[in-house]
């Protein structure tokens, strides 16, 4: 299928709707996989997530020239700016920190235990299991693709899970656990606050 260029905003949702139905992200993200090989699979979806989603908020303002090429721009840039943050800081021995005390282990275990009770709470049981496995994988120290994600979702929830679904579920769980990590924040300043008046 051929792209439009030029047009209006709903020729630009037709390239896009398109671009879907012809596995064009599956592509990018695979050309940016071998591109970037110091960046892990999952930051290389979400790149090409982000670039989707700036898409649309540019679409909002009026045609872009080729929806292709502007989806492949945004998320090259985004992957090169990943890249380039970790040239700058300095990788530094953990060996010579002193380890955690027996409370800071406690209080760790507490924000753990804290940040698992609100995920548990959330009624989208897709985003529920999959922010799970995120935050038990992180405590481990565990790296995972997005499909092994994907794998251990579906066995959970007993049925097939896309990797691209389980990517977009983990950006709206990131942003729900964001706003409840700054809403306890902000309690805990008014709080302190209050302590001192």
């Amino acid at each position: 299928m051929t792209e439009t260029t030029g047009g209006d905003s709903a020729e630009g949702l037709e390239d896009l709707q398109r671009a879907l139905s012809d596995r064009f992200f599956l592509g990018l993200v695979e050309q940016f996989r071998k591109q970037f090989d110091n960046v892990g699979s999952a930051e290389v979806e979400d790149a090409v997530a982000a670039a989707v989603e700036k898409l649309l908020k540019r679409l909002e303002r009026g045609p872009v020239g080729s929806v292709r090429s502007y989806l492949a721009k945004s998320a090259f840039n985004e992957l090169r700016k990943i890249t380039t943050r970790r040239r700058e800081i300095p990788v530094e021995s953990h060996a010579d920190l002193p380890t955690d005390g027996p409370d800071e282990k406690v209080l760790r275990q507490q924000a753990i235990e804290l940040v698992k009770a609100e995920i548990r709470t959330w009624e989208n049981a897709n985003i529920k299991h999959v922010m799970l496995v995120y935050v038990d994988m992180i405590v481990a120290g565990d790296v995972l693709e997005t499909d092994e994600v994907a794998e251990i979702v579906s066995q959970n929830l007993g049925e097939d899970i896309n990797p691209l679904s389980v990517r977009t579920w983990k950006a709206r769980g990131m942003r729900k656990l964001r706003e409840f990590i700054e809403d306890a924040e902000l309690s805990e300043r008014r709080r302190a606050v209050g302590e001192k008046e």
